[in-house]
């Protein structure tokens, strides 16, 4: 923080100074626990507003994406092959390496 003297010293400058500085927003936000506050001219308070604006309307139409799809859902007859099948019951895949041997690689083998 400024020491008061530093700040009468700012405020001594500035009512001396002839030119104004330009009106700054700040921008707060929250990364990885820690508060960061960035100020912003006109010009990046616009881009900022116009970023902010678009996200909300993300959040938006996400919202009605998912009311969409739970009406789907819900609309949607349950299908013969959805019923004969018990839940947790799916057909395995069949992970792991076969047991015929592939044939060699050609090019560089040193990848």
């Amino acid at each position: 923080m400024s020491s008061p003297r530093s700040r009468q010293r700012y405020h001594a400058e500035l009512a001396n100074s002839s030119r104004l500085p330009l009106p700054l927003r700040l921008l707060s936000c929250t990364a990885s626990d820690s508060d960061k506050k960035m100020a912003l001219d006109p010009d990046q308070l616009r881009k900022a507003r116009r970023e902010v604006d678009g996200f909300r309307r993300f959040q938006a139409l996400s919202a009605e994406l998912v009311q969409v799809n739970e009406r789907i859902c819900q609309l949607r007859p349950v299908q013969a092959q959805d019923r004969a099948e018990p839940v947790g019951e799916a057909k395995k895949k069949r992970c792991g390496r076969s047991k015929t041997p592939s044939a060699p690689r050609s090019g560089n083998s040193s990848a």
